[in-house]
């Protein structure tokens, strides 16, 4: 699978080629893209060649081993204080700010779905609001929300591909 300008695919364990321009064993078809990029004048970076079971993919850390989804620490780090932040400096906020926070929070909603109900009072603010540095207040019962929000994101396990992973 190719994005733009990332590739992930899967690759059977200790099927390697050495990659002479790194000096170093990978992944078969991963060192063929390597080559084929090589020869077709593609450039690309060694330290953007991640391999293994677990990798970080757009701040989300997919595990094929434990066939889950989570994000990163850092990612989930940076967000807990963006919501930190958001409700604790002032009293009211613009309507871009809203916006702002209900994106970042919505991304995470990709391996956190069930952390949805944290942003009802957030879009109930917002409805109707067009006017991007319209002042709006923090009431209690938004600010109780994000606390719950972030209570929840701290201990959640993200997403698991499958119900249960043992086979009939």
């Amino acid at each position: 699978f190719l994005y733009v300008d990332d590739n992930f695919g899967s690759e059977r364990p200790g099927h390697v080629l050495f990659y002479a321009p790194y000096g170093t064993w990978l992944p078969a078809s991963q060192a063929r893209i390597l080559e084929l990029w090589d020869e077709l004048g593609i450039p690309h970076e060694e330290k953007k060649q991640l391999y293994g079971t677990s990798l970080p993919i757009i701040g989300f850390l997919v595990d094929t081993a434990a066939m889950s989804a989570t994000m990163t620490a850092e990612s989930r780090d940076a967000l807990i204080e963006f919501i930190h932040e958001f409700t604790s400096r002032l009293h009211r906020r613009c309507l871009r700010d809203f916006q702002r926070l209900a994106g970042y929070v919505n991304w995470a909603l990709n391996v956190y779905p069930l952390l949805r109900p944290g942003l009802t009072t957030a879009y109930d603010k917002t409805r109707g609001k067009h006017h991007a540095f319209a002042k709006i207040w923090l009431n209690k019962a938004l600010i109780t929300e994000l606390n719950w929000l972030v209570t929840h994101l701290a201990r959640s396990q993200g997403v698991f591909f499958f119900r249960s992973i043992f086979w009939d």
